[in-house]
């Protein structure tokens, strides 16, 4: 019975440590998912302001005669 007991008080020991180490995971995978959307906002302001800046710039060609059709 003793040794049944000792064995139970390993494995709950065990798995302890594995939902530690799974939290930690998890708050290191949410860190990484937090930083990575921060890249997202800013690349896609950065692609906005890029197109705003090319239709400007085609803007302005639109009153040339020469244009190409």
């Amino acid at each position: 019975m003793r040794k049944k007991f000792n064995a139970l008080q390993k494995d709950i020991e065990a798995q302890k440590e594995e939902i530690k180490n799974l939290f930690e995971q998890k708050r290191e995978l949410y860190a990484t998912i937090a930083s990575l959307e921060k890249d997202i906002s800013s690349l896609k302001r950065e692609i906005r302001e890029r197109d705003e800046t090319i239709g400007d710039k085609v803007g302005g060609w639109k009153g040339c005669k020469w244009r190409a059709a």
